[in-house]
């Protein structure tokens, strides 16, 4: 069963349910999620990922030191070790200024209502099934998977 997935869910409920889905379907998750998503979670594992977009999500804070990791945001938020793995990550994609864009909640939150979206038309629901479920209009179901068999179409012509 698909959880509903509307935007009256409470943050908790939807974090959890965005680190099952990147448990269960890691390389669908390293397709849809936004790049430093994807990339971070390489470095120190999706649940690390997620629980830096939904802690600083939308946020451009200053990369800390690599000499001060240890008492850094990044730290308290991922652990030590956990920190120092993706610091490497984070420090490619800095700003000039040491800044670094970490993605909104949002934008992970509609990579995982995608990808149910992807799951439960696989499985063969109506678009009308699909739209109740996610909460979602049938127009917009209709569009997600005409862009995705176009994009199909297109990679397997290229």
């Amino acid at each position: 069963m698909v959880p509903l997935l509307n935007h009256l869910e409470p943050d908790a409920l939807f974090l959890g349910v965005a680190r099952d889905f990147c448990r269960r379907s890691p390389t669908m998750a390293d397709r849809i999620m936004p790049p430093l998503v994807v990339a971070l979670a390489k470095a120190g594992g999706y649940d690390a990922a997620l629980t830096l977009v939904w802690k600083r999500g939308g946020q451009s804070p200053r990369l800390p030191s690599p000499y001060r990791i240890a008492g850094s945001w990044l730290a308290e938020i991922v652990g030590k070790a956990t920190a120092i793995r993706m610091y490497h990550t984070l420090e490619a994609r800095q700003t000039a200024e040491g800044r670094v864009h970490i993605p909104t909640r949002a934008a992970v939150r509609k990579c995982v209502r995608l990808a149910c979206l992807e799951h439960l038309a696989a499985a063969g629901l109506s678009k009308a099934r699909i739209a109740s479920v996610l909460g979602m209009s049938e127009r917009t179901v209709w569009r997600h998977i005409s862009d995705r068999r176009k994009a199909d179409l297109s990679r397997k012509q290229g």
